[in-house]
């Protein structure tokens, strides 16, 4: 719109036209809606409600990387430095037409990233590691993609079937209408923002594009915080 309103002034500078035609006209007011993030306790509330260990040990580790569903599926056992204390984001798994594919791409150049975790998150994901291990060793035709989360044969989860199962232990433990996979991902970002982290690391850490999505869509949390200004000012001087 920027473009086309530079266009149109040029025009009238330049005798093409007699009038700005755009004089007068607002633009709509863009509005964000809020993300539905959970709070500390209901989060507890709803890890608790999973009993199936690979799905609890999937949605914690969802909850403390802020991963895209699609990055949790496709993330492979290698992509775990146990020394640094870090994973890496490399591929997807994706939902084609009904098909179940591994992609080597990500949804835009950022989403490519390495993150830190922390001890107890690194513990989960050896204990998955177990899991997998012992599936891989139980099953006669293991279709063996290294991948973390995965069925007991090998193959990678549906999206879909994931999504779904969310849902229902969303249900189960009493979780809001609105939730879903993705509300982890909002949880972590929002808890992260309300223990002070710098928003361009949040933006890191998520994968965003750009510095300016990740204002968009969390900085309606930030009101919120300003009551505790106050009391830092006091202290800066």
């Amino acid at each position: 719109m920027a473009v086309v309103r530079i266009g149109l002034r040029q025009a009238v500078n330049d005798g093409i036209i007699p009038t700005y035609p755009l004089r007068g006209v607002k633009l709509p007011t863009v509005t964000h809606d809020k993300v539905l993030a959970l709070t500390r306790e209901e989060a507890t509330r709803f890890l608790a409600s999973v009993h199936n260990p690979k799905h609890h040990n999937l949605y914690w580790v969802a909850l403390y990387t802020g991963l895209r569903r699609s990055e949790l599926l496709g993330l492979r056992i290698n992509d775990i430095d146990v020394k640094n204390k870090t994973l890496t984001v490399n591929q997807t798994v994706l939902n084609v037409g009904g098909n179940i594919v591994i992609s080597q791409t990500t949804k835009n150049k950022s989403s490519h990233r390495t993150i830190s975790i922390d001890d107890q998150t690194l513990q989960v994901i050896r204990n998955q590691e177990k899991i997998i291990f012992k599936e891989r060793m139980a099953a006669m035709n293991y279709e063996n993609n290294n991948l973390l989360f995965a069925r007991p044969d090998g193959r990678p989860y549906d999206p879909k079937y994931i999504s779904r199962r969310t849902k229902a232990y969303g249900r189960k433990s009493g979780m809001p209408e609105a939730f879903s996979f993705h509300t982890l991902r909002h949880t972590h970002a929002t808890l992260l923002v309300k223990a002070g982290v710098h928003f361009k690391v949040i933006q890191y850490r998520l994968g965003h594009a750009t510095f300016a999505q990740t204002m968009d869509t969390y900085s309606h949390i930030t009101p919120a915080m300003e009551s505790s200004v106050v009391d830092k000012l006091r202290d800066l001087i």
